[in-house]
């Protein structure tokens, strides 16, 4: 294949994914082929996702993998929300161009683009519209708080619903919240809302095999 190559790939939430395709539409309407081959990419373009902590972590490692994986010389960008919310993280493994998800018109001047990040839609991952759900299990509040967010899935057909483990973030307001809740509770209640995820979604059985 001829021309330049761009790596897309992302972590974490499905806003990460649709913000990805729309970072790979701007890629292709640009001029850029895209590959499934790291190695083979001028050009890798990470978006990395900060929700909670395994998410950090996740996405620390992934960085550490792209970066002793990219061939010489190969352009590198990383991207997010935790480039916002802890960039002293990001910098343990990674010193060069970062931005959060609301500034990527960045990269027009970066990558010298004819056509606007602005004028792209991220259309490929959104052909239809879908009726998706992300909750915290364990995040700061009462009882009550759980049970309103349990009836919640109950009394909607989501299309999808994805779940995560709350984690407070260092420098983040939830972090120094009173009312913290014990970790054994918060597994409990992400098992809850998981259990859930399992019985929409059949594929998803093999996840998480702690809470069945």
């Amino acid at each position: 294949m001829s021309g330049k190559q761009a790596y897309v790939v992302c972590a974490g939430c499905p806003e990460s994914r649709i913000d990805s395709a729309r970072i790979q539409n701007f890629l292709m309407e640009n001029g850029w082929n895209i590959t499934d081959k790291l190695e083979d990419a001028d050009l890798v373009m990470f978006r990395w996702c900060g929700l909670t902590k395994v998410n950090v972590d996740e996405s620390l490692q992934l960085i550490r993998n792209i970066k002793s994986r990219k061939k010489e010389g190969a352009q590198f960008i990383v991207w997010g929300c935790l480039s916002k919310i802890n960039q002293e993280a990001l910098r343990t493994v990674y010193s060069g161009v970062t931005f959060g998800e609301d500034e990527a018109d960045v990269l027009d001047k970066i990558l010298e683009a004819k056509k606007p990040v602005a004028e792209v839609v991220a259309n490929s991952v959104m052909p239809i519209l879908k009726f998706h759900w992300s909750g915290l299990g364990g995040f700061l509040g009462k009882i009550e708080d759980f049970q309103i967010t349990k009836h919640l899935t109950n009394a909607v057909k989501f299309d999808w619903i994805e779940v995560y483990t709350f984690s407070p973030a260092n420098g983040t307001t939830a972090s120094t919240m009173t009312g913290q809740v014990p970790e054994a509770i918060k597994k409990a209640r992400f098992c809850q809302l998981y259990r859930k995820t399992i019985f929409q979604h059949p594929h998803r059985k093999m996840r998480q095999l702690f809470c069945l």
